[in-house]
């Protein structure tokens, strides 16, 4: 079970979902030196500390993220940052 899994609706449609889905992959491995590959409609990334996925469908998106013991203290935080990102970007 992921540590942090969080779905949120949009109205984009599954193709400008993923163009957000991507720039999130780059600002992850821009800020946190994450790796990132597509696996069908989902987004797997890999960083120090987290490892998870960004799931695309058609009007709602699922991050799921697996924190490290050492991160699990900053929980909350990271899921009000990836609240406010993906409101920002799916918007």
């Amino acid at each position: 079970m992921a540590t942090i899994d969080i779905k949120q609706q949009h109205t984009l449609g599954r193709e400008a979902a993923k163009q957000s889905a991507e720039k999130i992959a780059q600002k992850l491995k821009r800020e946190l030196n994450a790796d990132y590959r597509w696996q069908g409609e989902t987004l797997k990334f890999d960083c120090p500390g987290a490892q998870g996925g960004i799931e695309v469908g058609e009007h709602e998106v699922r991050v799921a993220v697996d924190l490290s013991f050492l991160l699990r203290p900053m929980k909350g935080r990271i899921e009000r940052e990836i609240h406010e990102y993906l409101a920002e970007c799916l918007g």
